[in-house]
């Protein structure tokens, strides 16, 4: 009971929505909706702004997490399990990352540090509940926040919110800075002479396709995925820059493979998908998964509600600060986990299983870029 409701209490918010440079946004118009899930020509969405009626409710996803927009233009987020390191299992590991790290003589807990899925709470009041769940949105520590965790049980059913009495229009999604098959082969371009051999893109883009049996609408696969929260309603934006600073990266395959492409084809990527909703004051919000629910409600409401969901390496959770990437180690090949939620025939070739890393700056720590994955087969 209490994990559900640790990932229950995960859903009911949205966030601060970003601009996007001239530039961006063109970009973002010539991309094709069927391989992006946007829509064309779709504009980059300014925050909603908090009126003396209303508060502002924020959901905020940083880390390991993949997204999907659904045929209804739900976003459906996606953490992936990836609090298991070790060799002895390689089914349960990023796929072919163990014999790679053996050929190279590699520890992998040097390279692929455990990720945790966690919840943070700012500002927010359980309304309804018992003892025990009140604890649980306090959490153990009002920084760092309370694990989610599937251990030894089950999650039954997704997790959504809704507002009584609202409509719940469709997302606006802008997700353009998520890493899919499209960055890669745009960072892979190379102004060089002679430029170095692409990549074939149907390969690379069948590296956007979800595995089918973990679609909404399927039971969650827990060995794979420790949640998956979807957002039906709200303004959907990604964030490249929420640290207030500019970082561009390429992609390389492999352990020890040199950051590939030029420095002027780098691509900037999602630090974090923000969601964000007005909601009419004295209005609380009902958080359900499968059966069961809880209602939620700001403390203060001229501060709104915000709640935080990572999916991150535990010396990152226990900063308590978004930003502060000295502490988050250097993990580039975690991104490796996305490739076990695709489907078994695009595990198979690693060579083409590509993660972010940093031109030129590869001491700093790279960030855990969000993916966006596509659903074509049924």
């Amino acid at each position: 009971m209490k994990t559900r409701l640790a990932v229950l209490l995960a859903v009911a918010v949205s966030v601060t929505a970003v601009g996007c440079t001239k530039e961006q946004t063109q970009e973002q118009v010539n991309r094709v909706p069927a391989a992006t899930g946007e829509k064309a020509g779709t504009a980059p969405n300014a925050a909603a702004v908090q009126t003396p009626q209303t508060y502002r409710l924020t959901i905020a996803f940083n880390g390991l997490i993949g997204y999907y927009v659904d045929k209804n233009e739900h976003l459906w987020a996606l953490l992936p399990k990836a609090d298991l390191v070790d060799p002895a299992k390689p089914d349960l590991m990023p796929p072919g990352l163990v014999k790679e790290a053996d050929d190279k003589h590699v520890g992998l807990a040097a390279i692929l540090p455990a990720h945790a899925a966690y919840i943070r709470f700012r500002n927010a009041n359980i309304t309804t509940g018992n003892e025990t769940v009140k604890e649980l949105a306090r959490g153990q520590d009002p920084d760092t926040g309370q694990p989610i965790t599937v251990t030894g049980r089950k999650i039954m059913g997704d997790v959504s919110f809704e507002v009584a009495g609202a409509s719940e229009p469709s997302p606006t999604n802008d997700l353009a800075h998520t890493s899919d098959s499209y960055q890669i082969l745009k960072a892979l371009r190379s102004h060089t002479t002679p430029p170095p051999p692409q990549p074939d893109p149907a390969k690379v883009g069948a590296l956007d396709e979800l595995d089918p049996l973990l679609a909404p609408g399927k039971p969650l696969d827990t060995s794979r995925v420790i949640a998956r929260v979807e957002i039906a309603a709200g303004t959907v934006v990604d964030k490249a820059n929420p640290c207030k600073r500019i970082r561009t990266y390429s992609y390389t395959a492999g352990i020890g493979v040199p950051c590939a492409g030029a420095k002027s084809d780098a691509v900037q990527l999602a630090e974090e998908v923000d969601v964000t909703r007005l909601v009419p004051k004295g209005k609380p919000v009902t958080v359900k998964i499968g059966s069961e629910s809880l209602t939620v409600a700001p403390q203060k409401e001229s501060d709104g509600l915000r709640i935080e969901v990572l999916n991150a390496a535990q010396k990152a959770i226990d900063t308590a600060v978004l930003c502060d990437l000295d502490k988050d180690p250097s993990h580039p090949l975690a991104f490796r986990w996305f490739y076990r939620l695709v489907p078994p025939q695009a595990q198979t070739d690693t060579s083409r299983h590509y993660h972010p890393c940093r031109q030129r700056e590869p001491e700093l720590p790279p960030i855990c870029a969000g993916k966006r994955f596509v659903l074509t087969a049924k």
